[in-house]
């Protein structure tokens, strides 16, 4: 369901790849309707401001349609020290979030400003290759995550310092009560391999430092089509984005009847 990404390839299965070069990802948010514009980045600073006393690192807030303070909410400790994403499921209202890697949390979205928000539930994700995650599991990063209409969770594999793995990029995820499995999503890296899920590899870095590393998702879905969107940061020598679109299957989005 996804092309080659680089070397100019063509061949593909039922889907295709795009990628849009963005020079200066922390002054610019992507139109995912397709532009890249330049947004009141001077809202971002000052809901950083009104939350800026808050000791904890683990909060979420909501904004407006011209990004401006709303409300925030803070994660328990005892379920998870950060939030690298979040993401609603439509299928349950629920707000989902992660830690470590590998395990969902679900949460209630009804909060007052500065609370600690409810937890519901854990979900874990099984891996078709759950060894190989398992292997690399301590260095894996909570990065993106995001859910189809119907409940399907695709799910960002990002590691500190491993470069060029057979794990790097993006997992689908089929969520039914405290378990997600894994679903095959066929197709070719960019580096011609065929996969059996989004695969891109990267330099991720040394220890100490990080050089390209793997972002938040976000997906579009209309009645004909599914448009998955990754950003691939790259840390140094300075802040360069890269947003990957992937154009997916919308039949491997549907729940079988």
């Amino acid at each position: 369901p996804f092309n080659k990404v680089f070397g100019g390839a063509t061949d593909f299965e039922n889907g295709r790849a795009i990628v849009r070069d963005i020079e200066d990802s922390k002054q610019y948010y992507i139109d995912l309707e397709g532009n890249a514009i330049s947004k009141k980045y001077e809202n971002i600073q000052k809901t950083y401001d009104q939350i800026s006393f808050v000791e904890d690192n683990n909060l979420w807030y909501i904004l407006d349609k011209d990004l401006n303070f709303v409300k925030y909410g803070i994660f328990p400790k005892e379920i998870q020290k950060g939030a690298g994403w979040i993401s609603v499921n439509s299928t349950d209202g629920l707000l989902y979030s992660a830690w470590p890697f590998g395990y969902l949390h679900a949460y209630s979205r009804e909060f007052e400003n500065g609370d600690t928000i409810s937890f519901v539930k854990n979900i874990r994700l099984d891996f078709l290759d759950n060894h190989l995650i398992d292997s690399v599991r301590s260095g894996l990063v909570n990065q993106g995550g995001v859910f189809s209409k119907e409940g399907f969770f695709f799910y960002a594999a990002d590691h500190k310092t491993c470069s060029s793995a057979d794990f790097q990029g993006i997992h689908l995820f089929d969520i039914k009560d405290s378990v997600g499995t894994e679903i095959p999503l066929y197709g070719y890296n960019n580096y011609g391999e065929r996969r059996d899920f989004i695969n891109f590899k990267y330099n991720a870095g040394v220890v100490g430092q990080r050089l390209w590393e793997g972002e938040d998702l976000d997906l579009i879905e209309t009645d004909t089509s599914a448009t998955l969107y990754w950003m691939i940061l790259l840390n140094v020598p300075s802040p360069y984005g890269r947003l990957m679109e992937y154009h997916i299957d919308p039949a491997i989005l549907k729940k079988k009847k």
